[in-house]
């Protein structure tokens, strides 16, 4: 059984009175979680890269143009 039809059985038995109330905390649920979502910040963006093609030698936009060509 899964947790849906768990759920549904659980609400099936219950009053229409107590079925609203159970509505009315999923609602405020579902709003916590989309305020959660929304006040998540990205990760900041970090320079740990910086560096790694310093035994290449060649210009940037020689690399540049070698990229195109790969693709």
């Amino acid at each position: 059984m899964t947790t849906t039809d768990t759920i549904q059985q659980k609400l099936s038995n219950l009053p229409e009175s107590l079925v609203m109330e159970v509505l009315d905390f999923t609602e405020y649920l579902e709003q916590k979680w989309q305020k959660q979502q929304a006040n998540k910040t990205p990760e900041k963006f970090n320079f740990n890269w910086e560096g790694g093609l310093s035994d290449v030698e060649c210009s940037s936009v020689e690399l540049q143009h070698q990229a195109s060509e790969w693709r």
